[in-house]
């Protein structure tokens, strides 16, 4: 927890949420979600406000440090192109995991803007997604594509400036207004990377991790 160093969180593969307010001395179950839980993301600017991403693609959001979750899936699911700017995305997607079953669609990956704390990124769906009001709404974010049908593999934000990058194929695209502009580079050796790591400490160093 930002707020307070002796308040730990932790996801268990089984899908319970554990907490400890005492640095790991003791531990109580705050929540079972019944699903096997991928990734929680807790807001550094906004107290109280956490996600979680589950291995199905369900999401959850709190506002209120945990103690009741709302299922934001069925947002992130239908986007909303007359509530935000941004234009359509026209890559391809044959891959992608399951669908959420009660709305939603195939979430794998879920990034906060570490500048703009109502700022959220995902993959759904093999699409890039964008929100600005904290997951109610969603657009899809226009990428550049290619005829061979290439579709997005990994998705990371620069923690110090919120540059997002996206690796596409044998290409990495860079975006520093939110994917409105993008400039694109090609890997060495035409290597076709699963997943970008960015170093938190050293932000301009950038690991492209393959299968």
């Amino acid at each position: 927890d930002p707020a307070d160093s002796n308040r730990v969180l932790i996801i268990t593969g089984e899908g319970g949420l554990l907490e400890t307010r005492n640095a790991g001395e003791s531990w109580r179950s705050v929540r079972w979600f019944g699903e096997v839980l991928r990734r929680l993301i807790v807001n550094p600017i906004i107290a109280g406000e956490m996600y979680i991403l589950a291995d199905t693609g369900r999401v959850w959001k709190t506002k209120d440090g945990g103690e009741n979750w709302s299922d934001i899936s069925g947002a992130i699911s239908r986007p909303d192109q007359r509530q935000q700017t941004l234009p359509t995305l026209t890559i391809p997607s044959p891959d992608f995991l399951p669908s959420f079953g009660l709305g939603g669609g195939g979430t794998k990956t879920l990034l906060l803007d570490p500048i703009l704390p109502q700022r959220l990124y995902a993959i759904s769906r093999g699409e890039l997604l964008r929100s600005d009001n904290g997951g109610e709404n969603w657009s899809r974010v226009t990428v550049l594509g290619s005829p061979d049908g290439e579709t997005i593999a990994s998705v990371a934000v620069n923690p110090s400036d919120a540059t997002l990058f996206v690796a596409i194929g044998s290409r990495l695209l860079r975006s520093s207004d939110g994917g409105v502009r993008w400039n694109v580079s090609e890997f060495p050796n035409k290597a076709e990377p699963s997943r970008l790591v960015i170093n938190p400490l050293k932000p301009e160093v950038i690991f492209a991790v393959g299968e």
